[in-house]
């Protein structure tokens, strides 16, 4: 993470920077996992009649 990477001894303002990029990743992180966690419970939409298309 960006506060990670910091190098002592560190400003104020350079801090407040890295904590907050460090803040926008996970927020964007925590927005892809509840992306794809709302794909998992969408419905699986029904296969047409006659099985899974494969043909004998």
């Amino acid at each position: 993470m960006p506060t990670e990477g910091l190098r002592q001894p560190v400003s104020l303002d350079a801090f407040a920077a890295a904590a907050m990029a460090e803040i926008e990743r996970r927020d964007g992180y925590e927005l892809e996992l509840v992306a794809a966690l709302e794909a998992c419970r969408a419905p699986i939409a029904a296969k047409p009649a006659g099985g899974l298309g494969l043909k004998r």
